[in-house]
């Protein structure tokens, strides 16, 4: 089977054992074969990477999002749009925070275009 930008794959690393990775982007090694670059985050909230074979991916899940779906782009509300490729839309949620004696931060509706896979490790338990 063959796996796509976005699809959720799981892969047995040395020492963590079976992770589930998103996949972000293909390249083609010397030898020719294809190799899947993957993306999770980690502990620390910051992201992980990994290149392997794709023969050696096990696919879990193809996720899909449908236009209105409530979704999450870097901590902030918003719903999904569109998908054009690789990449992802998303309405923003509009958004107030208000520092007592300070001032404000206001967020009117905006459009954010996000990396597909970006989106799916956000918005899935990856």
């Amino acid at each position: 089977m063959t796996v796509a930008v976005g699809d959720i794959v799981a892969l047995s690393v040395a020492g963590s054992g079976q992770l589930r990775w998103v996949v972000s982007g293909f390249l083609s090694n010397p030898s020719g074969r294809r190799e899947a670059k993957l993306v999770r985050k980690n502990m620390y909230g910051t992201y992980s990477s990994y290149q392997r074979n794709t023969e050696g991916l096990i696919p879990i899940e193809t996720p899909v999002f449908n236009s209105g779906d409530k979704v999450w782009v870097d901590g902030n509300r918003g719903e999904y749009m569109s998908r054009d490729g690789d990449i992802a839309r998303v309405m923003l949620a509009p958004r107030r925070r208000q520092f007592t004696g300070v001032g404000f931060i206001e967020i009117r509706p905006a459009v954010a275009t996000v990396s597909y896979h970006l989106l799916v490790v956000e918005n899935r338990k990856v």
